[in-house]
């Protein structure tokens, strides 16, 4: 009987297989799911080389038990992935881009899907480049530097000065609302003053994007909080406002008390602050100082 020129596919003994072996077994499994997911865009080289470097190898770097094991992380992985619809910014949630305290914008930008485009810009105290939430670093794309500047400026949580996210076109590109055409600009309020143009994109939704835009936000909500779960930042923020609320009640109780025959052992200058830090004086001196100043630099930079 004549032999079949055919060559019989090995069959892989996953438990085997070490090092590179491993690596390129894992990327060539991934490729193979991607490929039959139709929902969501199929992943780059680049890309696979990093979910198998960052994620999968570790995972399985000791040795595979079974391919399902690879299998199940894989898909567990991809399932996780955002789609096209889910990376648009006209589609992300308001709450999620405003009035976001200056020195809590590092977790706003990570509870971004991971596929958004994004520019920080404090004016004068510094503006980003454009990145990608899928790989911002909070080192490294300068949002960093500009939030310590910020605290040099404005001390270490000034609450007066925020930054609200605005969706915005890009240069040069059409606005058909496609999702790689925009991008959202975190911009630094002084008070309730921008200190740059905050006029958002203006695009109207039809009906049927309405519609996505609804499911799209509910896929992100649930999506972020698995991905990038609430650290203690709002923790703190409510325990720094409770603290501050308590120390203002009994610094109101405190005066309350005083007897007029003892006014004058007290500093008026002193006084004059603690009644200030009760009534929320002072930030709104420091506001327009700080308004001031970006008067005299806008008239110079005419």
């Amino acid at each position: 009987m004549p032999k079949s020129n055919k060559k019989k596919q090995k069959r892989v003994i996953v438990s085997k297989l070490k090092g590179a072996k491993l690596y390129w077994y894992i990327y060539k499994q991934l490729g193979k799911l991607d490929t039959k997911d139709k929902k969501t865009k199929n992943l780059t080289s680049a890309e696979k080389r990093k979910i198998v470097k960052e994620q999968l190898f570790p995972k399985f770097k000791e040795g595979l038990k079974s391919a399902k094991e690879l299998k199940d992380a894989s898909k567990e992985i991809l399932e996780a992935r955002f789609n096209d619809d889910e990376c648009n910014p006209l589609f992300i949630p308001t709450e999620d881009l405003i009035f976001i305290p200056f020195y809590e914008i590092d977790a706003y930008i990570k509870k971004l899907p991971p596929c958004i485009d994004v520019i920080v810009n404090s004016g004068i105290y510094g503006v980003s480049e454009m990145f990608n939430t899928d790989n911002y670093n909070y080192y490294g794309n300068g949002v960093k530097d500009i939030v310590e500047t910020l605290r040099e400026e404005f001390g270490n949580d000034s609450p007066a000065n925020y930054f609200n996210g605005i969706v915005k076109l890009k240069e040069g590109s059409k606005n058909n609302g496609k999702s790689e055409n925009y991008y959202v600009e975190y911009i630094l309020y002084i008070g309730d003053e921008p200190v740059d143009s905050d006029t958002p994109v203006e695009y109207k939704l039809s009906k049927k994007q309405e519609k996505k835009k609804d499911e799209v936000q509910e896929i992100i909500t649930a999506k972020i909080k698995k991905l990038k779960p609430e650290g203690e930042v709002l923790k703190k923020r409510k325990a720094k406002k409770d603290t501050i609320e308590l120390e203002a009640e009994k610094q109101s109780q405190k005066l309350q008390k005083i007897e007029p025959k003892e006014l004058p052992k007290i500093s008026s200058e002193n006084l004059k602050k603690q009644l200030a830090a009760i009534r929320g004086e002072e930030p709104k001196k420091e506001t327009n100082r700080l308004k001031s100043l970006l008067d005299r630099v806008r008239e110079q930079n005419k």
